[in-house]
């Protein structure tokens, strides 16, 4: 009997956790988690902060950020909330309607060079069922003026945006490092030359980089630049 009341019990957690399980993994695929956890985690080696524990505070940074620059997608199902108590009325609808924002923030190339190897990678396994398909469906969307287009799978939708953020987040971590590695080139040079090597050029430089980063108010704007220019 205590076996079996253990096994109620697991199952009931397991239950429980699934729903906000599937809610963090929506949020964190489906979402502009992983452009802004990259390119908060390039800042935070510019700055100089490899630790764990500030490690912890960009991802819980991302989160909340990620939560804030997707609320008119997660407004329409009851909020964050909602889809982190599992409370999805209908997963089919929820995909549906996160679909337009993953083709509207996804590199057109990606998304085609995927599509393309998708379908080699498809061609090689079934051989030349898969093209008779493709080649049927292209023929089927000539006669009908491109209007019965099939859309696209949502692995395929989802893997181009998320190598789309990464190209994003890439190109703004870039923006990020350049004055910080400035300061650490002067710094290096100037205890060089004045020959002071008690303390290590990076620890010199870290006090400078903090000073910069807070006189340009540097949190607001990457954290601007990094919830704007998204499309819904």
């Amino acid at each position: 009997m205590a076996h079996r009341r253990l096994s109620e019990t697991q199952g009931d957690i397991m239950e429980s956790l699934s729903p906000f399980l599937s809610g963090i993994v929506a949020i964190l695929l489906l979402s502009c988690f992983v452009k802004i956890a990259t390119a908060l985690s390039i800042l935070r080696f510019g700055i100089g902060l490899p630790g764990m524990g500030f490690g912890a505070v960009v991802l819980l940074l991302s989160f909340a950020l990620s939560l804030m620059a997707m609320e008119p997608v997660f407004q329409r199902f009851g909020g964050a909330d909602a889809i982190l108590s599992g409370k999805i009325p209908n997963n089919a609808q929820f995909y549906k309607e996160v679909r337009p924002f993953l083709e509207h923030n996804t590199d057109r190339l990606v998304l085609t060079r995927l599509s393309n190897l998708q379908g080699g990678v498809q061609s090689g396994m079934q051989g030349v069922g898969v093209a008779a398909a493709a080649e049927s469906d292209a023929e089927s969307e000539s006669e009908n003026g491109g209007k019965n287009k099939t859309p696209q799978p949502l692995s395929l939708l989802a893997a181009s945006f998320l190598i789309s953020e990464l190209m994003r987040a890439f190109q703004i971590g870039l923006v990020i490092l350049l004055p910080f590695f400035i300061i650490d080139l002067l710094v290096v040079n100037i205890s060089t030359a004045v020959g002071f090597t008690e303390l290590s050029p990076l620890t010199l430089a870290l006090p400078l980089k903090l000073l910069l980063f807070i006189a340009v108010d540097g949190w607001l704007m990457v954290s601007e630049k990094l919830v704007s220019g998204y499309v819904f």
